[in-house]
């Protein structure tokens, strides 16, 4: 998953004027990509759960570096399944 406020960032940027910067974007592109290596590494097969809003604008950003990973929703998501966080991805205080 992405931290709060990465989500909160991402959704903002998609709805309004504001504009994520390039090193906010490449910071959650390598967090992610670090995380889904650190996963894979232990055996793990990862999976993005994001918010509706985000999830193709995220699955973009992301194919070029983890091509694999699968990005969803948490709509697609069925309600019968249980979602184990095995990691997070956040940013240093003061950034997005």
């Amino acid at each position: 998953t992405l931290a709060p406020e990465i989500e909160k960032a991402l959704v903002a940027a998609l709805s309004t004027d504001v504009v994520l910067s390039a090193g906010d974007a490449e910071a959650i592109v390598s967090g992610v990509a670090n995380q889904v290596a650190a996963l894979e590494a232990r055996g793990e097969r990862p999976v993005l759960v994001v918010p509706a809003a985000i999830r193709a604008h995220l699955r973009s950003l992301l194919q070029g570096v983890v091509p694999r990973l699968p990005v969803l929703s948490y709509n697609e998501i069925g309600a019968e399944l249980t979602v184990d966080v095995i990691g997070a991805v956040s940013l240093a205080a003061g950034t997005v």
